[in-house]
């Protein structure tokens, strides 16, 4: 009698585990040679974005798959710690936006430190989605914002690009799975990002809202109310 075959979810959790020990090492590794060089190499910038780009595909593909087994958020284990959120972003900012296109990028945001209590690696999909996608919409020589907003209620995070847009008759689709608006089918994608990120938006208790016109950009605003990510600090 043979054993039963393993689940594709299994395999593909698997399989990302054991991919994404190496490609960690190998990020480590371009730290290291920075270091050494003491000055940043556009090239090793390169390399390091290349490195995470693949991790972030197979990090999107484990997520898909835990979430098309059921409710989102059934199946995920919170695992919250203290994360200072704009030194989180200037990290993502540094992995994902091109080395010729990071000194178009404006941040926006108050002095004091902002902390969360809050899941990583939620946190991480749910905001390199969001960045991804407003690099790859937009040209080399376009910028990009990111602005945070603290007050009582709560926080809001926003980018805005200056891209392709989306046409408004379109906007009802964005963020179900695999969702491409017309205007971008000649890019590279699969249309899961902002599907994800507004997944890991509901698990997180918050959520995902966007303004968008056809050849003018959008601006996607990630709210988190207060007493959501203050509870245990």
């Amino acid at each position: 009698m043979q054993p039963p075959n393993p689940q594709p979810s299994i395999v593909l959790s698997e399989l990302a585990h054991e991919l994404r020990t190496p490609l960690t090492f190998l990020c480590g590794a371009i730290d290291l040679l920075e270091m050494e060089d003491g000055a940043s190499s556009p090239l090793l910038a390169q390399m390091r974005q290349s490195v995470w780009g693949i991790v972030r595909l197979l990090d999107n593909a484990v997520l898909y798959e835990e979430f098309a087994q059921g409710d989102p958020g059934a199946n995920v284990a919170l695992h919250t710690q203290p994360i200072d959120l704009k030194k989180f972003c200037q990290k993502l900012l540094a992995e994902i936006v091109p080395p010729e296109q990071l000194p178009l990028v404006e941040t926006r945001w108050p002095e004091a430190e902002i902390l969360l209590q809050i899941d990583r690696e939620l946190l991480r999909t749910l905001l390199g989605n969001l960045i991804a996608n407003a690099v790859r919409f937009s040209r080399p020589e376009q910028p990009i914002h990111l602005s945070i907003h603290q007050d009582r209620s709560g926080i809001a995070l926003t980018l805005r690009d200056w891209g392709v847009g989306i046409p408004l008759e379109e906007q009802r689709q964005v963020g179900e799975p695999f969702f491409r608006a017309s205007n971008v089918t000649h890019r590279p994608g699969l249309g899961l990002g902002l599907s994800l990120a507004k997944r890991c938006a509901k698990i997180l208790q918050s959520q995902i809202t966007l303004v968008s016109q056809d050849g003018k950009g959008c601006a996607v605003t990630w709210s988190l109310p207060t007493d959501v990510f203050s509870r245990t600090l």
